[in-house]
């Protein structure tokens, strides 16, 4: 149906702004209904399926994911990757790099990422941090890109279920990017390899399951 992610999206939206408008709204001890609308509004805005998606309008949506969440460390760890990611795309780069390092400050991969896939169906907060390798080396941070390659290739990494091939491969190819770069893409492939072709066979060849990957 080529009109439903239109139609989803303007449902969402419509939710969102319903939400901000409620009288009741700071009556309520839990605000996490609506967050699956900002979580569907991003994913929908990056594949280029949501009509209003103007920068100004991701960077909005961001902020206001945030300021919703800010209660409850695992979605507000969700809404920061969300709002460095749109930062990021708007090449935003130094203020993307500060969210992430707010990010930093609260996320606990070992305590968050399994509420987070829970939740999500995908760890974003351990994608962005991949990207912001990316973001390090637009704006020359050399250092600290080569820092976040070895903080996700020892710490994220091996917390991502074998399952999740999408999540992986998402937070491996900034790492294989900037690996590449530097001469190290053959132990890189080996990583590659093992938590993404082996994976794939293991859990995909022959079941008729699909994944983006």
């Amino acid at each position: 149906d080529s009109g439903g992610p239109d139609r989803a999206a303007k449902s969402c939206l419509n939710a969102v702004t319903a939400f901000q408008q409620s009288s009741v709204k700071h009556e309520m001890d839990d605000s996490s209904i609506i967050f699956p609308c900002y979580s569907l509004m991003w994913a929908l805005m990056k594949g280029g399926k949501m009509q209003q998606s103007t920068s100004a309008f991701e960077i909005d949506m961001g902020q206001r994911f945030v300021s919703e969440s800010h209660a409850q460390t695992y979605h507000y760890c969700r809404a920061l990757a969300l709002q460095a990611e749109t930062l990021a795309f708007a090449e935003k780069f130094h203020e993307s790099i500060s969210v992430i390092n707010s990010l930093h400050m609260i996320y606990d991969p070992k305590m968050h990422t399994k509420l987070i896939f829970q939740t999500y169906d995908v760890d974003h907060c351990a994608i962005s941090i991949a990207q912001s390798a990316s973001w390090h080396e637009e704006i020359g941070n050399s250092d600290q890109a080569q820092e976040v390659c070895e903080h996700v290739l020892r710490d994220i990494v091996p917390l991502i279920p074998g399952k999740d091939v999408n999540c992986m491969t998402l937070v491996l190819i900034p790492v294989i990017r900037i690996a590449k770069r530097k001469g190290q893409a053959a132990e890189l492939r080996k990583v590659f390899e093992s938590r993404v072709a082996e994976n794939f066979n293991k859990h995909f060849i022959g079941t008729g399951s699909r994944t983006p990957a």
